[in-house]
C-alpha cells in the first residue's frame, strides 16, 4: 500500500532543509530570499548557487548537525538562511559564529580584504528570542549608537519571530507576508488561499511539502526531529523554571538575611544612642556599611 501524505511541518529545520536546499528548487529559494529581503527591480536575485550541501542527519538526536543554508547570488553575495525550531544556550553568540565563520570562508592569506562579499544572516525563528520586540521583523546592523552610522554594510542580521507574525493567509498581501505565512502554517493552509496568491513558487514549495510527506523514510525523520525538539523544549522550559524557582528561594533567603541584618543594624544604632548620645555621622556610616557578623559583635 503507497505511503499517504501527511502534513509536515516547514518550520521543522529538516523539512525546511529539504525544500529550499535541493538545487533544482532553485527558484523557489530565490522567490523566498526576494520575498524576505525586499529585493526589486535591478536588486533581484536571478541565480544562486547553494555552497552548503543537503545535510542528513546522523540520528534523530543530533544536535550539532548545521542544517542551515550558505547561498550565494549571482552578484557575488553571501546568504546564510537558518530555520530555528528551537532556543538553544547561547543561541545569538552561535549564530554570530556561523555568521561570521561563513563571511571569512574560503578567504586565503594574502588576499585583499576588499575580496570579501557582504553576508546577510537570515534567521526564522519558531520562538520569541527577544520579548523586548513588537514587531516580527528586526534587522540588526553594525552601526554607532550615538550617530546610528553604519560602520560596514557587510554584515547583517534579519530576524523573523514567528510567534510575532499574527496575519491570517487571506490577509497576507506581499511576497514577504504570503512566504512567512506559509513556512509558518505549513500544509494546513487553504489551498484556494495559495491558489489566490499566484505566486507560482509558494505553488511548488506546497507541492514539495506534499511529496516529502508522501516519503516514508522522510516521515519517520521527520517524526523523530519532532520528538527531539519536543525533548528539547521540555529540558529547556525545565530548566528555566527551576532557575526561577532556584531565584525565589535564593531571593527569599537573602531577603531573610538582609531584614535579619537590617534589625540588627537598628537595634544596635539606638543601643549607642541610649548609651552614648548623639553618634558622629562617621560611626553610623560604619555601622550602615558593616556586616551581620560584625554587627553581632559589636551588640551590647
Amino acid at each position: 500500500m503507497p505511503d499517504l501524505p501527511v502534513h509536515l511541518d516547514p518550520k521543522i529545520d529538516i523539512v525546511f532543509r529539504a525544500i529550499f536546499g535541493q538545487p533544482r528548487n532553485a527558484p523557489i529559494l530565490m522567490s523566498l530570499l526576494n520575498g524576505v529581503l525586499d529585493l526589486r527591480a535591478d536588486d533581484r536575485i536571478s541565480a544562486v548557487r547553494i555552497l552548503s550541501p543537503l545535510l542528513e542527519l546522523r540520528s534523530s538526536d543530533d544536535k550539532e548537525a548545521v542544517l542551515d543554508l550558505s547561498v550565494l547570488d549571482h552578484r557575488g553575495r553571501r546568504y546564510i538562511v537558518e530555520m530555528q525550531c528551537a532556543n538553544h544556550r547561547a543561541f545569538t553568540e552561535r549564530m554570530l559564529y556561523y555568521a561570521t565563520r561563513r563571511y571569512t570562508e574560503g578567504f586565503k592569506r594574502g588576499m585583499g580584504y576588499h575580496l570579501l562579499q557582504p553576508l546577510v544572516l537570515v534567521i526564522f525563528s519558531n520562538f520569541q528570542l527577544f520579548d523586548t520586540l513588537e514587531h516580527y521583523r528586526e534587522r540588526f546592523e553594525l552601526r554607532g549608537k550615538e550617530t546610528n552610522l553604519l560602520f560596514s554594510p557587510q554584515l547583517a542580521i534579519l530576524l523573523f519571530q514567528f510567534p510575532r507574525y499574527l496575519k491570517r493567509p487571506e490577509e497576507a498581501r506581499s511576497l514577504e507576508e504570503q512566504w512567512l505565512t506559509f513556512l509558518k502554517e505549513g500544509a494546513n493552509m487553504p489551498r484556494n488561499v495559495i491558489d489566490s496568491w499566484s505566486t507560482p513558487e509558494i505553488l511548488e514549495a506546497m507541492e514539495e511539502l506534499e511529496r516529502l510527506g508522501g516519503n516514508h523514510e522522510m516521515r519517520e525523520r521527520y517524526e523523530a526531529r519532532l520528538r527531539w525538539v519536543e525533548l528539547h523544549q521540555t529540558l529547556t522550559e525545565g530548566s528555566y523554571l527551576q532557575g526561577k524557582e532556584d531565584g525565589i528561594q535564593k531571593g527569599r533567603k537573602e531577603g531573610r538575611k538582609e531584614g535579619r541584618k537590617e534589625g540588627a543594624r537598628t537595634v544596635l544604632l539606638n543601643q549607642l544612642k541610649r548609651r552614648f548620645g548623639p553618634l558622629s555621622d562617621e560611626i553610623v556610616a560604619k555601622i550602615q556599611g558593616a556586616g551581620i557578623d560584625d554587627i553581632d559583635r559589636w551588640a551590647l
